[in-house]
């Protein structure tokens, strides 16, 4: 037992430290909306995925094991429309707070599809989850310095990237909004470094040339913030739940009647594969869905129908937008974000409770994220943002002691 609480919390450190780097190789790369890059992205993650099933020898599991993983990719893409719609800040504050809690709560009660997950000292568990939340709302208070720019430089370095691009498309639609080779007017060059920075977002989500939201410009006011908190409400639900499945196959599987009963000698790393596997055929039919958007509104403008100024109807959506700088940057977040999920199943196994490692996987890569922010980016500095990260430090390792104890 003191073996596997050695491995399952050395697994928790690999796990944050990764979602809390994963995002660094895309810092400065645009992302467009989202789509192509998360296909690229789950492409490396899948990848991993192979790894693991080559390790474990492709154990069978049900088809239900690939639901986990489409659960994840749908949560990945209802993330682009919070982050546009609410900000990165708020969007991350929502389905964190929301991912914690149903991940926690699933095996703390028992609930969608799990069983209920015993500790030794739940008051102290119930503290440490408490404490991490509390974590999550005092990491949004920190922000970033922001880079200053100078206009006639930036207006000068946009113009040298039209000059070097390497080629053009033949189709207006295809050339302005599938490949693009540089960042659009008023996009921030730094980028986002992740979870608690406070940037504006891997998705390229921002305003348009004249100053007005770029994503559904014509919602506003309260309800552009009640649909962008409900998109990343439901993502935090989605990301939450994603464990639930193969605990819901694990724990049917030890009733020797279930349906099930076939399984009852796999381990948490047997769904690895099933998982990563959900996740990248998600993602690719999401990706295919984005080429047929695109291919249909590129015929509704051959047509004669009304253009944007993209060669597109003019809605705020363009259905697929690829920067090839960013492919590459994406494919080795993907294969970090991998290693880092694959020892959270490592850690789901050794730990053997939700309870304990959800609170702790998710309040911890904020403070990863903030370290890389301070340490390496100079983007948190001045008295007041370190006193705030500082504050958010100690809870969050208050968080980690409780929830350790109460195991």
């Amino acid at each position: 037992m003191a073996n596997d609480a050695t491995i399952g919390y050395l697994a928790i450190l690999v796990a944050a430290l990764g979602f809390g780097s994963n995002y660094i190789p895309v810092k400065k790369c645009e992302t467009g909306n989202g789509i192509a890059f998360q296909f690229f992205f789950c492409w490396a993650v899948w990848l991993v995925g192979l790894g693991v099933g080559v390790y474990r020898g492709f154990p069978s599991t049900p088809p239900l094991a690939l639901l986990g993983g489409v659960l994840w990719s749908t949560g990945n893409l209802l993330s682009v429309p919070a982050i546009k719609l609410i900000g990165l800040g708020l969007s991350l504050l929502i389905w964190g707070i929301s991912n914690m809690c149903v991940g926690w709560a699933s095996s703390t009660f028992g609930i969608l599809g799990v069983e209920k997950q015993q500790v030794s000292k739940p008051v102290l568990n119930y503290a440490g989850a408490a404490t991490a939340l509390l974590a999550l709302l005092v990491y949004l208070v920190v922000k970033p310095t922001e880079p200053t720019r100078d206009a006639s430089s930036a207006s000068s370095r946009r113009a040298h990237r039209r000059k070097r691009m390497p080629h053009r498309l033949a189709s207006p639609a295809l050339r302005s909004s599938l490949l693009i080779e540089r960042d659009e007017e008023g996009d921030d060059e730094e980028g986002v470094l992740s979870g608690a920075s406070g940037g504006r977002g891997l998705t390229g989500y921002g305003r348009d040339e004249h100053g007005a939201d770029a994503f559904l410009p014509s919602v506003t006011g309260p309800l552009r913030v009640f649909l962008g908190a409900s998109a990343a409400l439901l993502a935090g639900l989605f990301f939450g739940a994603s464990f639930n499945p193969s605990y819901h196959i694990m724990d049917r599987a030890a009733e020797p009647d279930s349906s099930f009963a076939r399984y009852q000698d796999l381990q948490m790393l047997d769904f690895v594969f099933a998982h990563f596997s959900g996740i990248f055929l998600a993602s690719s039919s999401f990706f295919l869905l984005a080429l047929l958007l695109h291919a249909l509104a590129g015929a509704y403008s051959r047509r004669g129908g009304k253009k944007g100024p993209s060669g597109f109807p003019p809605t705020a959506f363009r259905p697929f937008e690829l920067y090839p700088a960013a492919l590459l940057p994406a494919f080795l977040a993907g294969l970090v974000w991998a290693v880092a999920m694959v020892a959270w199943f490592v850690a789901n196994q050794r730990l053997t409770s939700l309870a304990v490692t959800f609170p702790i996987i998710t309040a911890t890569p904020g403070l990863v994220a903030s370290l890389w922010g301070v340490v390496v980016f100079g983007e948190i500095r001045g008295r007041r943002n370190l006193g705030v990260l500082a504050a958010a430090f100690g809870l969050t390792a208050t968080s980690c002691g409780l929830i350790a104890a109460s195991r």
